[in-house]
């Protein structure tokens, strides 16, 4: 989307909220749908463009400068100009801190050899990150070559860990610190992910029995979904300017979470998600360029809604900083009858993220459990000794999952096994696996309870909904603001 220079997006929304609590906030938006010139004693004539809108009378998108909109805010008319927020998804991998050499430093390569742990054969398209220390992040970075293999220059002689990402169809490594001495040459085997191993969803959830024919709708706003057979999906591309009809993935985020929650594994595959056929609406919020905002965020909660989807699928991360109107719409679909899911984050212990820590969400922490997933995979990364489980030591919660009172329950988070838009498999981990197969369990659940489903769509269906999650849980021994009310039981 091309903007002016000197011009930033703004949302124009009702002066009272969301939505229009009157005719006179209604009628404002809907004289917006068309364009207008606005006229103001306190600033000069300019033309308002509106560039998209949620509906014609509701949330609207613009291009404007400062004066435009501190003139939208101070006029008479019940409508106010915010700001539009950048909203991403959190990170699988370390993000890592660039160094300079000094002029009389020199750097220090290390030549890393990723290979098939089966065939040793060299693995094309590693990426492997180098930490030369875990304190800082400071290290480098590269992507292997047809003969498995990559130079990464460090600041100093000093291997702290080792991490390696490869999608589709292996597992990646860790070495963790002190596992691993600096050389100039290191082997890495990787584990291909194979069925025969069992992961986290057929350990704890391989009983579970969704209803297909019960009606129920998941929405999922992300990256977009599919193309994959395995989907029963439909949806819309929420981006102005881009196909309406175009919600393919961009990335591949949206389609591994859509496999976590409906995706029909043939038996030979092996693996099973949480409500297999369920239909799934995606809204594609993320541009072609894996750009996205509050504004596409909150018109792809609000058409969630109007779609009737009972369960929304939110995986995205938005920090430490509230955003009024991110609250209102996940309040807003609460309020519907739809339950917004969302993950606590990936901050490694913080305090719950937004949009899991707004009232209105359905937020799930991550639990892990040792051999559901191979030894020395990247997904070792996220074994954590503290909080300790006092009943089985296989258990942990995922290093990276943050915690607090937010915390409704808890959902899967590590090593978890799904689909990759067009081929292949993944094995992830982190907020983004936890939220949607938390999706895919409250879908199950609620395919179990007609007499929920038949409720009329308002915030008594929405409770309902959440308290049948909730009285589905059994604790794991964890503290409370790690585990919420526990991991949800659905045989």
């Amino acid at each position: 989307m091309q903007i002016e220079e000197g011009r930033k997006l703004y949302r124009i929304m009702p002066e009272s909220g969301l939505s229009p609590a009157s005719d006179e906030e209604s009628d404002s938006l809907a004289a917006l749908s068309g364009g207008i010139s606005w006229d103001s004693d306190r600033a000069a004539s300019f033309e308002l463009q509106t560039l998209d809108e949620v509906s014609e009378d509701g949330m609207k998108l613009c291009a404007l400068n400062p004066l435009e909109a501190k003139a939208i805010n101070a006029s008479d008319r019940p409508l106010r100009a915010v700001r539009v927020g950048r909203l991403e998804i959190e990170a699988r991998s370390p993000t890592i801190v660039p160094f300079a050499l000094g002029p009389d430093s020199r750097g220090h390569d290390v030549n890393v050899a990723c290979w098939d742990s089966r065939t040793r054969a060299p693995i094309e398209g590693c990426q492997v990150i180098v930490l030369s220390d875990v304190s800082t992040n400071r290290g480098g970075r590269g992507r292997t070559g047809a003969d498995g293999k990559v130079k990464i220059t460090l600041d100093q002689p000093i291997i702290a860990s080792i991490y390696v990402y490869k999608d589709p169809d292996y597992w990646g490594a860790y070495r963790g610190p002190g596992s691993v001495e600096f050389s100039d040459e290191i082997d890495l085997f990787i584990e291909p992910i194979d069925p025969e191993l069992i992961d986290p969803v057929r350990h704890y959830f391989g009983g579970a029995t969704f209803n297909r024919e019960a009606g129920v709708l998941v929405g999922t706003v992300d990256t977009g979904v599919g193309p994959r057979s395995e989907l029963n999906v439909s949806g819309v591309n929420v981006v102005p300017g881009e196909g309406p009809e175009d919600f393919s993935d961009v990335g591949d985020h949206g389609t591994f979470g859509a496999g976590l929650i409906g995706a029909e594994f043939a038996p030979e595959a092996g693996y099973r998600s949480l409500a297999p056929g369920v239909p799934i609406r995606a809204y594609r919020v993320f541009s072609k360029d894996m750009e996205t905002n509050d504004y596409l965020v909150i018109k792809g909660i609000m058409l969630a809604v109007q779609d009737g989807c009972d369960v929304i699928n939110l995986a995205l991360g938005a920090g430490d900083k509230p955003n009024e109107d991110f609250a209102r719409a996940i309040q807003f679909a609460r309020n519907k009858g739809s339950v917004v899911v969302c993950g606590a984050g990936n901050g490694f212990r913080r305090p719950v993220s937004y949009p899991g820590r707004y009232p209105g969400a359905l937020t799930v922490g991550a639990l892990g459990r040792l051999g559901t997933f191979p030894s020395g995979s990247v997904i070792d990364a996220d074994i954590a000794s503290s909080p300790p489980s006092p009943t089985d030591p296989s258990e942990f919660i995922g290093a990276f999952s943050n915690m607090g009172p937010e915390v409704d329950l808890l959902s899967l988070g590590s090593g978890l096994v799904s689909i990759l838009p067009n081929e292949g498999l993944g094995g992830w981990s982190g907020a983004s696996v936890a939220t949607p197969l938390a999706s895919g369990i409250v879908a199950c659940l609620l395919s179990q309870h007609p007499d929920i489903l038949s409720m009329p769509r308002d915030g008594g269906r929405s409770d309902a909904i959440v308290q049948m999650a909730r009285e589905s849980c059994k604790s794991m021994g964890f503290p409370r603001d790690y585990e919420g009310a526990g991991l949800p039981r659905l045989s």
